[in-house]
């Protein structure tokens, strides 16, 4: 088999707030961190930041995205909801407005994830049988139950709770608030789940956010921030690679079929 000449995979994780992109290459048998760059949604020059990214990394039009359900999506729950739906992916023409900026770029969409299809693949590679995976950003969440090699998925949405100007007991506090609403949706989703705990995402203030929910749930749980799942010599700052998990999920389950094939 010719690994070498395996050309490098990229994915999207696309969400309310932020765009995250990650490459994966080659390295023997198994796939490499190759790059990363995060971009606000936001971003007036969203679209020439992403075709910078493309072409300054001699990339291939085709990309993985994992879409993240939107706040009135079919399945998705307000946080302060208490009953939840089966997601799928949303209709044709709200796909062709979130991935639009990628299209205008030079990209185009080879698959299309969900976030807890990405878990999955994040689990096949960790060796995780059961537990649970919980995805958080600054717009919602997905509480992913494991039981073998599928996910019962639970979505939620909220609205941000910090901004760059607020003093620091006021992000605590806000912290505070937001597990006091979201745990109810997490004691569900870990409902008969025996396994590992683990959190990843760009919420702001992960580690912080960990902390009363730990005390919440009286159970321990561990943060996502030391390694790529299956990339444990990959040197990054511990800030950043929860941030890079689902999105490094689908690039490197995208690289691994492309050495499959050859």
């Amino acid at each position: 088999m010719n690994w070498f000449h395996t050309p490098p995979s990229s994915a999207a994780e696309v969400c309310a707030s932020r765009w995250t992109l990650v490459l994966a290459d080659q390295h023997d048998a198994s796939p490499g961190f190759a790059g990363a760059a995060t971009f606000e949604t936001a971003h007036e020059n969203l679209v020439n930041a992403l075709n910078e990214f493309r072409t300054g990394h001699r990339l291939a039009a085709d990309t993985s995205v994992v879409l993240w359900p939107a706040a009135g999506d079919a399945g998705v729950a307000s946080v302060d909801e208490r009953t939840v739906g089966v997601v799928t992916l949303p209709k044709a023409r709200a796909i062709r407005e979130r991935v639009e900026p990628l299209v205008r770029a030079g990209g185009r969409v080879q698959a299309l994830w969900l976030p807890h299809e990405a878990i999955e693949a994040m689990a096949a590679v960790a060796g995780w049988e059961s537990g649970a995976v919980l995805a958080l950003h600054a717009h919602g969440a997905c509480l992913a139950a494991l039981d073998g090699a599928r996910a019962r998925a639970t979505y939620v949405h909220w609205e941000p709770f910090v901004t760059r100007d607020m003093s620091e007991s006021s992000r605590m506090l806000a912290r505070y608030q937001l597990v006091s609403r979201v745990v109810p949706h997490v004691r569900r989703c870990l409902d008969g789940v025996t396994g590992p705990v683990v959190v990843c995402g760009s919420v702001p203030d992960l580690r912080l956010l960990v902390v009363p929910l730990v005390e919440e749930l009286d159970r321990e749980v561990d943060v996502l921030d030391t390694v790529l799942i299956g990339q444990p010599s990959v040197e990054l700052d511990p800030a950043e690679i929860p941030a890079l998990q689902i999105a490094w999920a689908a690039a490197a389950a995208r690289q691994r079929r492309a050495a499959q094939r050859r």
